[in-house]
C-alpha cells in the first residue's frame, strides 16, 4: 500500500479512490497518479488532486485530469460515472464535506505481521475460531489496539481488512479473547468514522457472477472461504445503511442470492430486510440444522452461526451445497403461522412495549398521543394550498432522521434541492426567511445564511442519521418510483417523504383515467412501505374546501381509494386572516394588506389504523419553517391576542355607530 503523507488526512477523493481499489501512486503534490483512468483505461496518465480537510483549497479535493482522454472533472462527477450517486438526490453529509471527521485506515501489513508474531492471537483465530493459517494470511488478518466503547483506549483488537486488489477499502476491529477465558474480555466491535461499510470479499462481484451467497460478518465468510465454498461475502452488520454493492448485484445480473444468516430470531429479521433491499424475488433463504455447542465453561447451547455449524455441527462444503438446494424464497406476503406470529408480538412487547414504535410529540394533546407510528406505515398529510403542508413533512422527517438515527430522503416535485435545503436550513437555525424588502435586507440575510452553514455542516456530517434531498428529473411515474426504490436499497433510508401524490399523477397521466391512476399510485407507494418495511409521508392536495368548512379525509382530489390506502392521514387546517372583502374594494376603502393564514394549525388524525385518532393544535411559523409545539405560556399568549383582536373589532364598530355610519352591532 502506498505511504499516505498526512496531509492527506480528510480527502473525500482519497477515500474514493481506496474504497474502489484503485492503485496509485504519488505526483507532484497534491497530486496522485491513479494507475489506470476510470474512463478511458489508460495507465499513467490520470491526475487527481487529493485536498485533506485542513488544506485551505480542500474544496479542490478530487479534481481530476486524464492527458489521455481528456476527461476532466469534480469529485461529484466522478461518483456520478461510477454510479456511487445519483444526481437526483443530494446527501446532507456529502455537502457537509470537510467538516466530516475521517480516521486513517491502519497499515495493514504491518498489523498483519504483528498478528504472525502473537501466540493468543493466533490460538484463538486457529484453535477457537478454526481458521487455518492459510485463510489468515491470505485474508491478511491483522493485530492492533485501539478504543472500544465496552473496553477504552489501548485494547488489543484484531484487524479484519476489506481487501480489493491487495488494498484495504474499510476495516472492522474486534476486541481479543483471552483464548483461555474468553468471558474475560467483553465482545465488541468498531469501525473507521467517516467511511462508508463495504461488502466483505466484495471482490467476488464481477461480469458474469450467476450465483452469491451473504452471510453475517468476516468470520462466517472467512471459515466458508476456508473450507472452499466459492462466491461467498459478508455482510458488515445487520444494520448496514448505504450499500453501493447492492446496485453492483443488480448491474452484473447476479441471478440467485443465497442468504445465510444468524439461526436465532434476530439473525432471520435482519436477514428478511437485507432480502426486501436487494429484491425478493431472486433471495433464497438458507437456515442452518440445528446443532449444539460446547462452551468452554462446560454448558451447552444451540448453535447458531455457520462458523460454529463448521467447527461443532459437522458442517462441509458438500453438505452447504445440500442446504443451497433446499433453500426457499423469502416471505413476500408476510403469513406466518400463529406461533411465530405470538413470537414476533412478544418480541415487540420486550423491546418497545405495547406503544408504536415512532412518536412526534407535536402529535399529542393533554390526553396523550394522538397518533404513533411503526415500521411499514404509509403516512399521509392532507392539507389546501400555502397552509404548511411540505414544512410539516419536512419537519416530522428530520425529527425521525435526528431522533431515531435513521436515514430518510425528501422527495419533492415542486422544489429544486436548494431551495429545500434553503427550507431545511431556515428550519434548523431559526433563520426567518421573509422576502426582502430592501437590498440592505437582502444582504443582511444572505450573510445570515453564509454564517449559519459552517456549523450546520460539521452538525450533519457527524450525526448518525442521514438526510437527503431529491428533485427527481422523471417522465413516467415508474421513474420516481424507481427513485424511492434506489434511496431504500442504495441508501438503505426509512423514511421518505413525496411531496406531492397530485402533482405526480397530473405530470405523468398520458392517456391514462385521473381516478385510477392516483389509486394505482397509492396502492403501489403503499405497498412498497409494507415489502421494504419503511415509511413513506405522502403529501396530498384536497379538492376545493367550502369556505366553511375545514378540509377533511373526504377532500381528497381525485380518488376516494387513496384514503383506504394509508396507515394514518393526518390534515392540516389553519384560518385565513386579512382577507379583503369585495364590496370593500369597490368602495376604494382598500389601499393595502397582507392576506395570510393564522399561525394556530390545527393537526387532526382523520384515519388511523391503529388509534382511535384525534385533534391538537400547534403553532406554525411560517418564516422559519417550523412547527412548534404549544406551551402553556404560549397558549395563553395566543389566547390574549385573538382577545385583543376581538377588542379592537369592537371599538371599531362602536365608534362607527358613535358617528352614525349606519353599522349595528
Amino acid at each position: 500500500m502506498t505511504h499516505i503523507p498526512e496531509l492527506f488526512t480528510g480527502s473525500q477523493a482519497l477515500q474514493l479512490v481506496q474504497q474502489q481499489g484503485w492503485n496509485w501512486k504519488l505526483g507532484t503534490a497534491p497530486n496522485i497518479i491513479l494507475e489506470s483512468c476510470p474512463y478511458c483505461g489508460k495507465a499513467d496518465h490520470c491526475y487527481m488532486e487529493i485536498r485533506g480537510s485542513q488544506d485551505p483549497q480542500n474544496s479542490r479535493d478530487g479534481l481530476f485530469l486524464c492527458q489521455k482522454c481528456s476527461k476532466s472533472g469534480n469529485l461529484y462527477a466522478l461518483k456520478t460515472k461510477l454510479g456511487l450517486v445519483s444526481a437526483d438526490i443530494t446527501s446532507q453529509k456529502d455537502w457537509a464535506g470537510a467538516k466530516k471527521k475521517i480516521d486513517d485506515l491502519p497499515d495493514i501489513q504491518a498489523c498483519h505481521e504483528a498478528l504472525l508474531m502473537d501466540e493468543d492471537a493466533l490460538e484463538y483465530l486457529c484453535l477457537i475460531r478454526g481458521f487455518s493459517l492459510n485463510i489468515i494470511k491470505q485474508q491478511k488478518i491483522g493485530l492492533t489496539t485501539r478504543y472500544f466503547k465496552l473496553t477504552g483506549d489501548n485494547t488489543r483488537a484484531l484487524v479484519f481488512p476489506y481487501l480489493v486488489n491487495g488494498n484495504a477499502v474499510w476495516v472492522h476491529y474486534r476486541t481479543l479473547p483471552d483464548p483461555k477465558n474468553l468471558s474475560k474480555i467483553p465482545k465488541d466491535f468498531a469501525s473507521p468514522t467517516g467511511w462508508d461499510a463495504a461488502l466483505y470479499n466484495g471482490e467476488v462481484l464481477k461480469e458474469g457472477l450467476k450465483e452469491l451467497v451473504l452471510v453475517e460478518g468476516e468470520a462466517n465468510c472467512i471459515i466458508a472461504m476456508d473450507k472452499g465454498i466459492p462466491n461467498i461475502a459478508g455482510v458488515p452488520g445487520a444494520n448496514i445503511k448505504k450499500a453501493e454493492w447492492i446496485d453492483a448485484i443488480d448491474k452484473i445480473g447476479v441471478e440467485k442470492i443465497y442468504v445465510c444468516y444468524d439461526k436465532d430470531k434476530v439473525g432471520q429479521k435482519a436477514a428478511q430486510v437485507l432480502a426486501s433491499r436487494i429484491g425478493l424475488e431472486k433471495c433464497f433463504k438458507i437456515v442452518l440444522p440445528d446443532f449444539t455447542v460446547t462452551t468452554e465453561s462446560g454448558e451447552t447451547r444451540k448453535g447458531k452461526d455457520l462458523n460454529e455449524w463448521f467447527i461443532s455441527g459437522g458442517g462441509t462444503s458438500e453438505l452447504f451445497e445440500e442446504l443451497k438446494k433446499g433453500a426457499t424464497l423469502f416471505d413476500v406476503d408476510g403469513v406466518s403461522s400463529t406461533g411465530n406470529a405470538l413470537d414476533e408480538f412478544e418480541d415487540e412487547l420486550n423491546t418497545k412495549g405495547a406503544s408504536q414504535k415512532y412518536s412526534w410529540p407535536l402529535l399529542s394533546n393533554e390526553m396523550g398521543p394522538i397518533v404513533q407510528f411503526d415500521e411499514g406505515d404509509c403516512i399521509m398529510v392532507l392539507a389546501e394550498e400555502k397552509i404548511g403542508k411540505s414544512r410539516f413533512a419536512l419537519n416530522m422527517l428530520e425529527y425521525m432522521v435526528d431522533t431515531y438515527k435513521e436515514d430518510g430522503v425528501f422527495i419533492c416535485l415542486e422544489m429544486t434541492r436548494a431551495k429545500q435545503a434553503r427550507m431545511w436550513i431556515s428550519h434548523k437555525a431559526g433563520i426567518p426567511d421573509n422576502l426582502p424588502t430592501t437590498p440592505e435586507e437582502a444582504t443582511a440575510l444572505t450573510n445570515t445564511f453564509k454564517n449559519a452553514l459552517p456549523a450546520l455542516k460539521e452538525y450533519v456530517g457527524n450525526r448518525e442519521g442521514n438526510l437527503y434531498f431529491s428533485y427527481p428529473k422523471y417522465q413516467t411515474a415508474e421513474d420516481v418510483i424507481k427513485v424511492v426504490l434506489d434511496c431504500i436499497k442504495r441508501y438503505g433510508v426509512k423514511w421518505i417523504v413525496l411531496d406531492n401524490l397530485q402533482r405526480l399523477c397530473d405530470t405523468t397521466i398520458g392517456s391514462k383515467n385521473r381516478t385510477q391512476h392516483l389509486s394505482e399510485l397509492s396502492k403501489k407507494l403503499s405497498q412498497i412501505c409494507k415489502d421494504y418495511n419503511v415509511q413513506i409521508i405522502i403529501v396530498l392536495q384536497p379538492n376545493r374546501v367550502s369556505e366553511t368548512k375545514l378540509t377533511d379525509v373526504r377532500n381528497v382530489d381525485g380518488a376516494s381509494q387513496i384514503a383506504k390506502d394509508c396507515d394514518c392521514m393526518l390534515i392540516l387546517n389553519r384560518h385565513k386572516v386579512g382577507e379583503i372583502e369585495k364590496s370593500t374594494f369597490e368602495n376604494g376603502d382598500f389601499i393595502q394588506s397582507n392576506s395570510t393564514f393564522g399561525p394556530e394549525m390545527l393537526i387532526t388524525a382523520g384515519l388511523s389504523r391503529y388509534s382511535a385518532g384525534g385533534s391538537t393544535t400547534v403553532y406554525f411559523d411560517g418564516a422559519t419553517s417550523t412547527v412548534y409545539q404549544l406551551t402553556t405560556g404560549k397558549i395563553k399568549a395566543m389566547q390574549q391576542a385573538n382577545q385583543a383582536k376581538a377588542n379592537g373589532v369592537l371599538a371599531q364598530l362602536s365608534e362607527a355607530v358613535g358617528e352614525d355610519k349606519g353599522v349595528t352591532i
